[in-house]
């Protein structure tokens, strides 16, 4: 029994080693095929012009960007009018006045992410490291009598991308990205038909998009590397706009009524990091929050994140008279990898317009609910996602107690 057990064991392991070493031939192979790590690794921005049609139309002449790590848009005039397609880190917006992509309006929040990176295809592969990104091997299939790699490309916040990748010219052809969120799940497919280089680098002249509501095309005529790009260029104009000035609460007076209201947080030597509308950010100390296997206790990261949702609510509805209660009624943490150093909740703010229902039900009905996503990164890798549900109800005080604020 015990030689049986030595060698399922000694199988596993070799087998664990032999995925190890093969991707490791893969990722080299494939790296120096599109140019080589060093050369990828150096290029912080992208700045493409080309066309893009769906099947069988006109082309419509583009601009796109793409910034590291999260950052992209794509800007195109249809009937002289322009477009505009937006990543921001967690976040897409588009400006789309002709509906171009019909139906969005309506979209859930899962194929809004589909839809907006349909026009945005980047390759995430040679450089992943640089990224915080990690690499799976998952293996090897047949497509038209051509056995071909696979490798999952992990570590995003709310999607993996799985790339096939040709073993006659180690590039990969087809990327597909999974995306989910809140029980839902979509996939965008990218397939690539002519590789161009620039510089030195391997990169796509040619893409084919499929995915649920949008088929397109998209060929890229031209490429800049390292031009100058601001960050603010990529964000939603329409997202809120409140300011630190409209404030009633410093982050001190918030600290001390966290400790002295909740008496966890004090144990958890809970800071807050940043406080606005714009931004809600809570750090807890690993070593008041670590476990046995000296990584961050599971229950001191949920209750972080729950505390920093309270937080940022507490901070909308301060106007309130008398100050509403705050419930969190359903949460659900996602880790990505362990947590060894000191880590901080950082929520994902709504949208100006979810704010604005929010807020709008609460005064017409005294209770609202909102969903709020938060999120644990450090050095441009995520460790942990969460979101929470919250209800906002009416205090049964008149007004709120003397000395609280």
């Amino acid at each position: 029994m015990i030689r049986k057990l030595v060698c399922i064991f000694g199988f596993i392991f070799f087998s664990v080693a032999g995925f190890s070493q093969e991707l490791e031939m893969i990722y080299e192979r494939t790296s120096e095929a599109l140019g080589g790590k060093e050369k990828w690794e150096s290029v912080n921005t992208m700045f493409v012009e080309g066309n893009w049609s769906f099947p069988h139309d006109v082309d419509h002449s583009f601009v796109c960007k793409l910034s590291n790590p999260d950052m992209a848009k794509i800007t195109f005039l249809v009937d002289s009018t322009i477009h505009t397609v937006s990543r921001y880190g967690r976040k897409g917006w588009v400006d789309d006045p002709t509906e171009v992509i019909s139906g969005y309006s309506n979209f859930d929040a899962v194929e809004k992410m589909v839809a907006t990176n349909s026009f945005l295809y980047e390759n995430n592969l040679v450089d992943y490291e640089k990224k915080g990104l990690e690499l799976k091997f998952e293996g090897s299939v047949v497509i038209a009598d051509e056995e071909v790699w696979l490798v999952r490309v992990e570590g995003f916040p709310n999607k993996e991308e799985l790339y096939y990748i040709s073993q006659d010219d180690y590039r990969p052809f087809i990327k597909q990205s999974y995306y989910f969120w809140r029980g839902r799940n979509a996939v965008v497919n990218y397939y690539i038909k002519q590789y161009k280089e620039v510089e030195g680098i391997q990169v796509p002249k040619e893409v084919l998009v499929t995915s649920e509501h949008l088929n397109l095309i998209l060929n890229y005529s031209s490429y800049v590397f390292n031009t100058e790009m601001d960050s603010e260029e990529f964000k939603d104009p329409n997202e809120p706009d409140f300011t630190t000035n409209s404030l009633s609460l410093s982050k001190q007076e918030v600290q001390d009524y966290l400790h002295d209201n909740i008496p966890m947080t004090r144990n958890m030597g809970i800071e807050v990091q940043s406080l606005s509308t714009n931004e809600v950010k809570l750090r807890a100390p690993i070593e008041l929050n670590v476990n046995h296997m000296r990584s961050a206790f599971g229950g001191s990261v949920d209750s972080l994140f729950l505390t920093a949702g309270w937080t940022y609510i507490r901070l909308l509805t301060d106007h309130f008279e008398p100050l509403p209660l705050i419930v969190g009624s359903k949460a659900q943490t996602t880790y990505q990898r362990p947590i060894t150093r000191d880590f901080s909740a950082r929520i994902v703010i709504p949208s100006k317009k979810e704010v604005r229902k929010f807020l709008k039900a609460y005064e017409k009905d005294g209770k609202a609910s909102i969903s709020l996503d938060a999120v644990i990164e450090d050095d441009g890798k995520t460790y942990a996602v969460f979101t929470g549900d919250y209800v906002l109800v009416k205090s049964p005080r008149r007004s709120r107690p003397p000395g609280e604020p």
